[in-house]
């Protein structure tokens, strides 16, 4: 089984969501809301 995590903004992980379903219909995906991310090349919002 492969997992992959990543940190995307709303208009990428809808891109990512169109292109899952084409690519594995069956793919399991879960979407969260972050509310702080920090790291390199992370900018805070306050």
């Amino acid at each position: 089984m492969t997992v992959i995590m990543s940190v995307l903004s709303r208009r990428e992980a809808v891109q990512l969501r169109r292109y899952a379903r084409e690519v594995d219909p069956g793919a399991f995906i879960t979407i969260v809301d972050s509310s702080e991310i920090v790291g390199k090349g992370f900018r805070g919002t306050n």
